[in-house]
């Protein structure tokens, strides 16, 4: 594989991948070109929704391996945040954090799995996402990009 050196400037800039701590509540900008509120895709605007990660107890009800945000997935609960949500077409963009005055990609929208809560009958939702930096030995390897250049500053490519 050949790499070809991106241009950057004016409107196109690389993102930062985020390599902190995810923990229970963080709040994340959910971003997509998907199906809206009406049920219908809206391909011209990309849009965004504030959404939060859930906490082991809750998440392991959808999958029983998820044991924190800091994992292969971030889950994110629709309970936390009521019909707030990214939807059907947005698998694949991006989940923002804001860091240190920077917004950096912590993660990629995947899939959403529903379950029944026994206690009163009512379907939840959670959406989990790939946790981007959990997988950074696989991206650095494949891509012969450095971590420090993935997550802030450095040259493109490793020695």
């Amino acid at each position: 594989m050949v790499l070809v050196p991106l241009a950057f400037g004016g409107l196109v800039e690389k993102i930062a991948i985020y390599t902190g701590n995810i923990p229970d509540n963080q709040s994340f900008l959910a971003a997509g070109w998907g199906v809206t509120e009406t049920g219908e895709p809206d391909f011209e605007a990309l849009r965004g929704v504030l959404v939060k990660s859930g906490d082991a107890s809750l998440c392991a009800k959808f999958m029983p391996s998820f044991v924190d945000n800091n994992g292969p997935q971030i889950c994110l609960p629709e309970s936390l945040t009521p019909e707030k949500m990214t939807g059907s077409g947005d698998s694949g963009t991006g989940l923002f954090v804001y860091n240190s005055q920077v917004v950096k990609l912590a993660g990629l929208d995947s899939i959403a799995t529903q379950v029944v809560i026994p206690s009163n009958n009512t379907v939840s939702t959670v959406h989990l996402n790939v946790h981007i930096n959990y997988y950074m030995d696989f991206i650095t390897a494949t891509t012969g990009l450095t971590e420090a250049y993935l997550t802030g500053s450095s040259a493109p490519i490793s020695a």
